[in-house]
C-alpha cells in the first residue's frame, strides 16, 4: 500500500470514526431529552414509542403548606370559533392552586384548559409521548376517566411547576391539538375577577325511591372576594367548655386544602362538634340545602351575616366577612344560642400549633 493510500484510508477512518461519534452523541442527545430531562416519570414499551405509565416525578410535594400561591395563570386563545363557558378568573385568588376554563364551539364540542399545580408521583393516562421543542408533551384519546363513555383526546406537559391539560371532545389530530398547545401564553398573565360575597337562595325538586316529589331550599353564595395579603383563618383560641380538641389519628385538626382549616372538639363520650373556615370560594359555595318549610334563622355574627338551622338533624351555624367562610356543626342538637355563642368567640389566627 502506497504512502498516499495509507494516508486516504487514515483520513477515512478518522472521518467514519467522527461519524460513528456524532452518531453516538445523536442518540445520547435524543435519550437525554426524551428520558433523562423529562419532568415525568415514564415507562416505555415497543422502544420509544408507546408509554406504558406515565407519573410526575418533577413536582411540588403533597404538603401544601409548601406551595408557592397563587399560581401564575396563563393565557389560552383557542380561535374565535370557541366560546368561553366557564372563566378561571371568575374564581380565581390568591389561595388559587388550579384553574379551568371551558369552551364549546357551535358543533357542540367541547374544549378544556386545565392548569394546576404539578404534585410528585401523580400518575397520568398517556399513550404516546414527543417532543415539541423542549417541551416533553404527551397525547391521549380514550374516555374521559376510567367509568366514563365518551371519547376525548388529551395533551398535557409540564411548564415551570405547572401541569398544564387540554382536553378536546371527540377524536382530533395530532395537528389540531399542537395548534392548540401553541395558543398558551406564559408571559401574559391573567389577573382574579374580583366580586364580594351575596347570599342566594333556590328552589329545587327531586323525586325520592317511592316517586314523591320533595321540594329544597338551596341557601349559596356567589362571588370572588380579593383574599388580603396578610389574610388568614379563623378559629376558636381555645375548646369550648366541656369540649377537647380531639387529636386521634382520624380525627385532628389539619389543614384539608391551602384555603380550608378544620377542627374537631368532642364532648364525651359521643358529641362531635365540627369547626370549618375557608379563606376565599371556588365557584358557588353552598351553605345549607334543607326541606322547604325548615326554619333557617339569619343571624348577625360581629357584624357579619349568617344563617343558623337548627332543626331537620341539621345544628349549624355559618356565616361569612369579606374573604371568609365560617361553619360550627353538631352532631347532637345544639340551641341557635349555643351556636351563636360559639360564633363570637372565633377569632383570626396566625398559625396552628
Amino acid at each position: 500500500m502506497t504512502k498516499t493510500e495509507k494516508r486516504f484510508l487514515a483520513i477515512l477512518l478518522t472521518g467514519v470514526g467522527v461519524m460513528i461519534a456524532a452518531g453516538i452523541a445523536v442518540v445520547l442527545l435524543t435519550m437525554y431529552r426524551l428520558i433523562w430531562s423529562n419532568p415525568f416519570g415514564v415507562k416505555l414499551i415497543n422502544g420509544l414509542q408507546q408509554v406504558q405509565s406515565c407519573w410526575i416525578q418533577d413536582g411540588a410535594s403533597m404538603d401544601s403548606a409548601s406551595w408557592e400561591l397563587p399560581l401564575p395563570m396563563y393565557r389560552f386563545t383557542p380561535g374565535p370559533e370557541w366560546t368561553q363557558t366557564q372563566n378561571a378568573q371568575d374564581t380565581a385568588n390568591r389561595m388559587s392552586w388550579e384553574y379551568q376554563d371551558t369552551y364549546q364551539n357551535q358543533q357542540g364540542g367541547t374544549l378544556t384548559f386545565s392548569q394546576e399545580i404539578a404534585i410528585e408521583g401523580e400518575y397520568q393516562f398517556a399513550q404516546r409521548m414527543e417532543m415539541e421543542g423542549d417541551t416533553h408533551l404527551f397525547f391521549y384519546q380514550g374516555p374521559s376517566d376510567i367509568w366514563a363513555e365518551d371519547t376525548v383526546t388529551r395533551i398535557f406537559w409540564i411548564h415551570e411547576g405547572s401541569l398544564l391539560t387540554i382536553t378536546r371532545s371527540g377524536l382530533v389530530s395530532d395537528q389540531e391539538m399542537l395548534e392548540l398547545f401553541r395558543q398558551v401564553d406564559y408571559d401574559t398573565l391573567r389577573q382574579p375577577n374580583a366580586r364580594p360575597f351575596t347570599l342566594h337562595q333556590e328552589i329545587e325538586e327531586e323525586t325520592d325511591e317511592n316517586g314523591i316529589l320533595l321540594t329544597y331550599r338551596h341557601y349559596f353564595l356567589e362571588g370572588n372576594p380579593e383574599v388580603p395579603p396578610d389574610g388568614t383563618f379563623c378559629a376558636l383560641p381555645s375548646p369550648p367548655t366541656g369540649y377537647t380538641l380531639d387529636d386521634s389519628q382520624w380525627l385532628q385538626p389539619q389543614f384539608v386544602a391551602a384555603d380550608q382549616l378544620t377542627q374537631f372538639y368532642r364532648c364525651y363520650p359521643n358529641r362531635l362538634l365540627q369547626y370549618d373556615c375557608w379563606m376565599g370560594i371556588q365557584g358557588p359555595f353552598s351553605l345549607l340545602f334543607v326541606p322547604e318549610g325548615t326554619e333557617v334563622q339569619e343571624v348577625s355574627v360581629k357584624g357579619n351575616p349568617g344563617l343558623i338551622c337548627s332543626s331537620s338533624g341539621q345544628w349549624s351555624i355559618i356565616w361569612w366577612d369579606q374573604y371568609r367562610v365560617m361553619q360550627f356543626s353538631s352532631s347532637q342538637f345544639l340551641t341557635p344560642e349555643v351556636l351563636l355563642q360559639l360564633a363570637e368567640q372565633v377569632e383570626p389566627i396566625q398559625e396552628m400549633e
